[in-house]
């Protein structure tokens, strides 16, 4: 919920300005945002961010986490979200993107069928370059990483599948909670990671 903007703002006396589509989560970051001494430097929009109206060569840096499966399919995803996000930055500003990929060039056919055909983390050095941008830091993801961020993720599916019984699509979303668990605990534990790259051009 905004919870990295404010950090940086925190931190490093940035403004900046975060976009979501998910009207309940800009509503919980604007939220959070009111308690704090931020408010006339942070500020969240709820819109699709493919289509918001950024100025051009504006900002110092463009981030995407864990969420350039806007830009296409997972095989495109990395190389279009850094083609969009570089329109936004000025010449020798930055791109911090959190990415995911597979660890293994030989996968089991069950994830790649739950989560698409990822890169390796080869390929996504590859692209980088191939952009036009170097690579100034990575980091990469650990198992606590994971199951932090997987546990979120089912806390929220849990409170939500108890909040609404009576809700039209609650059988859906229980299978789809249990499939989510499944395939982590099965295959994306071992053969799947995260790293955040953080760019620039040279």
């Amino acid at each position: 919920y905004g919870e990295a903007l404010l950090c940086w703002a925190e931190t490093f006396g940035i403004s900046g300005l975060g976009i979501d589509r998910d009207e309940q989560h800009i509503a919980r970051a604007k939220e959070i945002l009111a308690t704090t001494a931020y408010a006339d430097r942070v500020e969240y929009v709820c819109a699709d961010a493919m289509r918001y109206p950024f100025q051009p060569g504006f900002y110092h840096l463009a981030a995407c986490a864990s969420a350039s499966n806007m830009f296409g399919p997972p095989e495109s995803m990395f190389r279009n979200a850094i083609r969009h996000l570089r329109q936004t930055i000025l010449l020798d500003g930055y791109l911090l993107i959190v990415e995911p990929y597979y660890n293994a060039t030989s996968v089991p056919q069950e994830l790649v069928g739950y989560e698409g055909k990822l890169p390796t983390e080869v390929e996504l050095t590859r692209v980088v370059r191939d952009e036009g941008f170097e690579i100034v830091c990575l980091l990469h993801s650990d198992v606590t990483d994971w199951d932090r961020y997987i546990s979120s993720n089912l806390a929220h599916a849990v409170r939500w599948l108890r909040e609404n019984h009576g809700h039209a699509d609650w059988r859906k979303r229980l299978e789809s909670h249990h499939r989510f668990q499944d395939m982590y605990v099965q295959h994306r534990k071992r053969y799947q990671e995260v790293v955040a790259l953080l760019m620039t051009r040279i």
